[in-house]
């Protein structure tokens, strides 16, 4: 069972752009004033030629942030404080600037934006998920998609703009006691006070062009208000404020960030079982709700595969477990053999006196990013509030639809050269818990076929069917294989699956039905792999340095470690072979995979082992005991090191 696989990861993904020059922008957002501390003093601490404010989604944003004029030329790359602040030095640059923020908050991937003009120069700019919203509305298009070209003429609208989304926001700012002026200029702190207090009770969900940006209140569907795009970008955006929303669903969605903190002291209680050593299987049980099921493991197997050692299990010293941000949807799967109905319920549910009882939320399982429902319970040991994790109520674990994009070195610090694709995976033996069941339907935008220099052509699903007996994951019906093209990237002269990303905004939601052979429904379930933010492929290679990890040696070397494997009898025990690696800084995997592979002299994989990397030691060993396999001539060998990034798979590959 491997858990990377087992628990599945984020992907957010985001339009394809070929050059710098073309580099989209997204963002998310909102600021504030009122009674919260005061956050960055502009008059005082901004110098004359930066432009400062805080980054943060409820909880600040952890990562870097950087900007680029209306030229194409971008600022130094600055961190992100920890209190959620930041200063861009603009020296040499021409306003406007367009803001780039990406990290993690509360657990959730996050990439926001915000734009600046050369009056905010030593002021303060904001970037959070409401100020993607006056974006969008002030360009007419999401704003993930904004060009260089067009930052003068969104910048002149943006005004209006934050004024229309300040009336969206009104109810709720009135609620939890703020004046809010700007969510793009007002000082605030992202600590839970003032305009913080608007961002902790908030959910934006964000459109492709046409669609419809709608800001909720946290754990609700209840909407503050829309903002519907333009078919054609550019074009006049249509903002509407609700003014039916009710004062129990306001009163409701504040009540979130109090229950996050509630949940994370039980996971603190978690964690420390695990701080000196592995603890026992019953000690965790007690952590997870009677009718635990996730990652296709119930309450005992769960328990049991997280304090049992590799290879048969998980357990380690200084596993972590923590609750975060509030989900968009209740993803419980619907009874067997029903199908997902739309829209999907609310993350989260309340008692009569109006008190959180259950929600779903981003979690760290171990070290891994997922989904799961938290549950509210009696009080128990090292959990005075008594919550429980519930897990992703799903039978099957081996699944996912991850983005993943490759670095491939030829030489230690070289130039590497990328490339990406969408994988789409249910593995062998998942499927097989299914009797009689014949396929798998993945339904959902985005899923397309082109041929080179041809537009995309929209279908509405993809169906898995068994691979050969040797595979341990169903194929993509026409391709052999579990990995989709983006169509962007496609060389085909004939008519290619691909996925087609300008079609899913982040938070998109996919369905996967495993089908008989009457194509009656077995299983289904809803899930969304691409939520948080977007972050353009161009810009990831951009910033490959905060992204993609870093081999800084291996041992053996290729010619050595090939002589001595071929020196080898079958059978015989392999050389130990290590690599040496660090993380990135936006690495969010909190554990990262590393893999070796040895080809034969005719390319065909061979021999390839699996083990968790640990950051802290940075050295990846195979298994003791692993043996040479019969029949084969050792020609290449492949050491790879993958972590995840925003939800992106991101892997370095040492191609000797």
């Amino acid at each position: 069972m491997k858990i990377q696989r087992k628990l599945r990861k984020f992907a957010e993904l985001s339009v394809a752009l070929t050059a710098i020059s073309a580099l989209s922008l997204a963002g998310c957002g909102g600021g504030g004033g009122g009674s919260g501390s005061p956050g960055v003093n502009a008059a005082t601490t901004c110098p004359s030629n930066s432009i400062c404010g805080v980054v943060a989604a409820g909880a600040p944003v952890a990562g870097i942030v950087y900007g680029y004029d209306a030229k194409g030329t971008r600022t130094p790359v600055a961190t992100i404080s920890a209190t959620g602040s930041y200063t861009l030095d603009t020296t040499g640059l021409t306003a406007p600037y367009m803001i780039t923020a990406i990290g993690v908050s509360n657990l959730k991937p996050t990439v926001v934006h915000s734009i600046a003009t050369s009056a905010d120069l030593g002021n303060t700019v904001n970037v959070t998920p409401l100020t993607d919203v006056i974006l969008s509305l002030a360009a007419g298009q999401p704003a993930q998609d904004i060009g260089f070209a067009s930052m003068p003429a969104v910048a002149s609208n943006v005004l209006a703009s934050a004024s229309a989304v300040n009336n969206i926001i009104a109810p709720l700012a009135s609620a939890v006691g703020v004046t809010v002026t700007s969510p793009l200029t007002d000082t605030f702190s992202a600590n839970g006070t003032g305009m913080d207090k608007v961002l902790d009770s908030i959910d934006v969900i964000p459109a492709t062009q046409g669609g419809t940006i709608d800001v909720r209140l946290a754990g609700q569907t209840a909407s503050l208000g829309t903002v519907t795009l333009p078919a054609t970008a550019g074009g006049a955006a249509t903002v509407t404020a609700n003014t039916t929303v009710t004062a129990a669903q306001l009163a409701n969605a504040q009540k979130f960030a109090a229950a996050i903190a509630d949940a994370n002291v039980c996971m603190a209680s978690l964690t420390s079982l695990y701080a000196t050593s592995i603890p026992s299987a019953t000690a965790v049980q007690q952590f997870l709700d009677l009718n635990f099921l996730g990652y296709g493991m119930n309450q005992s197997q769960f328990a049991t595969y997280f304090t049992t050692p590799a290879p048969n299990g998980r357990g380690s010293v200084g596993l972590q477990f923590a609750i975060g941000a509030v989900a968009d949807y209740d993803f419980t799967p619907p009874t067997a053999g029903v199908s997902v109905t739309y829209p999907l319920p609310a993350p989260a549910t309340f008692d009569a006196a109006g008190n959180v009882t259950a929600f779903w939320a981003e979690a760290n399982i171990a070290g891994f990013k997922t989904l799961g429902k938290v549950i509210k319970g009696p009080a128990y040991g090292g959990c005075p509030g008594g919550w429980k994790m519930g897990g992703d109520y799903r039978v099957v674990g081996d699944v996912g639809m991850t983005a993943s994009i490759g670095k491939q070195i030829t030489a230690i610090g070289g130039t590497g050269t990328f490339s990406r694709n969408l994988d789409v995976r249910m593995g062998m033996t998942e499927f097989a818990k299914f009797a009689g069941a014949s396929s798998v339907m993945v339904t959902g935008p985005g899923f397309a076929t082109a041929s080179f220099g041809t537009a995309p052509v929209a279908v509405a699903s993809l169906t898995l069917v068994p691979g050969a007996a040797a595979q341990s994951a169903m194929y993509i019906a026409g391709q052999n294989n579990f990995g989709l093209p983006y169509c962007a990237d496609v060389t085909a002269a004939t008519p290619t699956l691909c996925f087609d990303e300008t079609k899913a905004a982040a938070g998109t939601i996919y369905t996967w039905s495993v089908r008989s052979t009457t194509n009656a429904v077995l299983y289904e379930y809803a899930d969304q792999y691409l939520r948080g933010g977007e972050i353009p492929y161009g810009q990831i290679i951009a910033q490959e340095a905060s992204i993609f990890p870093v081999i800084t040696g291996v041992t053996p070397t290729a010619p050595n470690l090939i002589s001595q494997l071929n020196a080898l009898a079958a059978g015989q025990a392999l050389p130990t072979i290590s690599t040496s690696f660090t993380l990135p800084p936006l690495s969010n995997n909190g554990t990262a995979g590393g893999l070796l592979y040895i080809g034969d002299n005719t390319g065909a994989l061979v021999q390839a082992f699996q083990n968790p990397a640990s950051p802290s030691l940075g050295i990846w060993t195979p298994p003791p005991g692993s043996t040479k396999s019969s029949g084969y001539t050792a020609a290449s060998v492949i050491r790879n090191i993958e972590s995840t990034c925003l939800g992106y798979g991101v892997n370095t590959t040492f191609n000797f």
